[in-house]
């Protein structure tokens, strides 16, 4: 199950306003450094970071460009994550969003995390969810933490083989240390509240061989892959105590299995 470790929750974006053939304006290039000093302080931890100066800076990057997507969707984070929530602020930006930018994988992804997260046993939101993160995956298909959500999603639904695909499809991603999963922390990664306190990159890989396990067992009775599952993600986290009780859980009861 997840825990929610919101006080550390990291916030960063990677963003390519700029194209082939299209040069900034100055107005647009002060807008694009507002918003990154916005991303910056935003990842600061809950005790050190300043949220109304991130709503100031993301403020200022819209006034200066109007246009610029991300920063409407990193002031929605804001508010519906920061301390003082304003949710209808929140969705208005995300729509915003949208608006300017109908082609944001980033929007829909995070559209599709909101009505995910806290629904789960929702099947209407969940498949609005499932809409918006399909259609992120249309734009990008190599969004991995799209496919990430995407899984989840599946797995609330119990569509348990698609969720294994698309933890899979993570996995055995071509060189997938060296890319953008595994370099920059996106605004709606559940994994960065439920492992909030172990270090490294390699947390990320560990989280997904520990959710496929729970879909092996016990949701498929696929006992033997769910223990392979675990120990590949203790050998990458071998302090993470969710880890290593899940693995001594399966053990205990294959060991039951067997003897009964």
């Amino acid at each position: 199950m997840k825990k929610f470790f919101i006080g550390i929750f990291l916030v960063a974006m990677v963003i390519s306003q700029a194209v082939v053939g299209y040069a900034m304006t100055d107005r647009e290039k002060e807008a694009q450094k507002y918003f990154e000093q916005a991303n910056e302080e935003w990842k600061k931890g809950i005790r050190d970071r300043d949220e109304q100066l991130v709503l100031k800076l993301y403020n200022r990057a819209i006034e200066l460009n109007p246009n610029l997507s991300d920063a409407y969707i990193g002031r929605s984070v804001l508010y519906y994550l920061g301390y003082d929530r304003n949710l209808d602020f929140g969705k208005n930006d995300l729509e915003r969003a949208l608006q300017v930018n109908p082609n944001s994988a980033r929007a829909y992804r995070w559209r599709a995390y909101l009505n995910y997260y806290g629904n789960f046993d929702d099947t209407n939101k969940l498949n609005r969810a499932l809409s918006d993160v399909n259609k992120a995956i249309e734009i990008d298909p190599n969004y991995l933490d799209a496919y990430e959500l995407r899984a989840d999603i599946y797995k609330w639904l119990e569509n348990y083989e698609k969720a294994v695909e698309d933890y899979t499809y993570i996995l055995e991603y071509p060189d997938l240390r060296n890319s953008s999963y595994m370099k920059y922390y996106d605004f709606d990664r559940t994994i960065d509240w439920d492992w909030a306190w172990y270090d490294g990159w390699d947390q990320r890989i560990a989280y997904l061989y520990y959710e496929r396990s729970y879909i092996y067992y016990p949701a498929t009775g696929d006992i033997d892959k769910a223990i392979a599952d675990s120990e590949r993600a203790l050998q990458l986290s071998p302090e993470n105590n969710y880890i290593r009780n899940r693995l001594n859980r399966c053990i205990a009861e294959r060991d039951r299995q067997n003897a009964s």
